[in-house]
């Protein structure tokens, strides 16, 4: 497992952390080093567009980012 965390920015970036498999570690790396990016922004981009899919399928999950508040 692999603990991977993101930056704090300002413009509304939240520091976070979360516990990964090996193998997935492996292929963002990849995708990061293919895409010459850094690991987070691949992180960002998966989790938007995994969020953008159960919302699309999931109405009361699209209502709960819609008024969803940090």
């Amino acid at each position: 497992m692999y603990l991977v965390g993101t930056t704090c920015y300002n413009g509304g970036m939240r520091k976070t952390y979360l516990r990964i498999s090996d193998e997935l570690n492996s292929r963002v790396t990849k995708i990061a080093k293919d895409q010459n990016k850094r690991k987070a922004e691949v992180f960002r981009q998966a989790i938007e567009y995994g969020l953008q899919k159960a919302e699309t399928n999931n109405p009361a999950l699209r209502n709960l980012a819609n008024n969803f508040q940090f």
